[in-house]
């Protein structure tokens, strides 16, 4: 049986095509995806401090948001 991949963007466009986010958080996340990329992928990016404790505060709330939503 063949494995179909789905891609990270397909993915965030199936949760708010069926309301567990909507697009207000879609492009959040997406900002954080870029965010993450743009440090892991290049030597010269940096961030200080206050900036990573506020995208981490974010990526809670995020995942609070979403837990909230699926009633996890």
């Amino acid at each position: 049986m063949k494995e179909t991949r789905i891609t990270f963007s397909r993915a965030l466009t199936y949760i708010r095509e069926n309301g567990i986010i909507d697009t207000e958080m879609e492009m959040l996340i997406n900002k954080l995806r870029q965010t993450r990329n743009l440090i892991v992928y290049n030597s010269d990016s940096l961030i200080t401090r206050g900036e990573a404790l506020e995208w981490l505060g974010i990526s809670k709330s995020i995942k609070d948001r979403i837990e909230q939503k699926l009633g996890a």
